[in-house]
């Protein structure tokens, strides 16, 4: 599960919330969530299109509704989005889509420019099913997931100049899915991301997710101490489970970095870690 405070975490209604709902964490984002929709039902609607970028990859951020006219007024925009960057690899994110009709999934569709490598990254069972139906020349793949999408891209997510950051050892760029989580009030937060720097003391990850990224923004802090659970995926079926700690995080536009030094770790880990970066 994911726990999203959404714009009221700051907000007047949020203080209210906790005030009246101190043990629950996720009830209180839910109902503020439904207080917060209520009272601003118009800004819901409004399209809203951003990018990201990952190395070689461009992550176009599709959110509110795009219905009717709103998709058709939206267009410009979001053909700018997928032709006018430079990457030729681009997940287009439709996870934060509130609604999408018939008009709207022909406007993506014919938004996606020809020789580009297009992933779809969609929310809701009804979104996929509209995007389905209008994909009959398969301009563009479906990714069920994080772990799909950097399978289908995997070194396109390394191109590019690696962020700077102190070290006591050198990394290697990598392209490899990660899970990790917490614990907060009896709830388990849980994030998704690709790590694209790797040595044997921790790791550098960024979202694919925007729903990852921002909620790392609000919960995830150096000075916080807290104690992630970090599962590392690496080729032949490895996999890496280890206690770490977020040490200093990167902003850049939406896009937000991690970097998540290892605290507890077994031997065998250790092993598959220094073998993955001698290979």
């Amino acid at each position: 599960m994911k726990v999203n405070f959404g714009t009221f975490y700051n907000s007047f209604f949020y203080n209210i919330l906790e005030k009246l709902c101190p043990w629950n964490l996720n009830f209180r984002a839910q109902l503020g969530k439904i207080v917060v929709g209520f009272l601003n039902p118009k800004k819901n609607m409004i399209p809203q299109i951003g990018v990201r970028r990952i190395g070689q990859v461009a992550i176009v951020d599709v959110k509110g509704s795009f219905t009717g006219t709103w998709a058709l007024r939206e267009k410009a925009e979001l053909t700018y989005q997928l032709t006018g960057e430079e990457e030729r690899n681009v997940i287009l994110n439709l996870r934060q889509l509130e609604s999408l009709d018939t008009l709207g999934a022909r406007t993506i569709l014919e938004c996606i420019p020809e020789g580009r490598k297009v992933g779809l990254l969609g929310g809701n069972q009804g979104v996929i099913e509209l995007m389905s139906r209008v994909n009959s020349r398969n301009r563009f793949h479906f990714f069920e997931d994080e772990v799909e999408a950097i399978s289908a891209f995997g070194e396109a997510f390394l191109e590019g100049t690696p962020p700077q950051e102190r070290r006591k050892s050198p990394r290697l760029r990598t392209a490899l899915p990660l899970q990790f989580s917490y614990w907060d009030e009896g709830y388990q937060i849980q994030f998704h991301a690709v790590v694209t720097n790797l040595n044997e003391q921790g790791l550098y990850a960024e979202y694919i997710d925007l729903d990852d990224s921002e909620q790392s923004l609000r919960l995830l802090h150096p000075y916080d101490l807290k104690t992630l659970r970090l599962r590392l995926s690496l080729p032949h079926g490895n996999v890496v489970e280890v206690e770490s700690r977020v040490v200093h995080r990167t902003l850049d536009g939406d896009q937000v970095g991690i970097g998540i030094a290892f605290e507890k770790i077994g031997a065998k880990e250790q092993t598959l870690i220094r073998r993955f970066l001698k290979r």
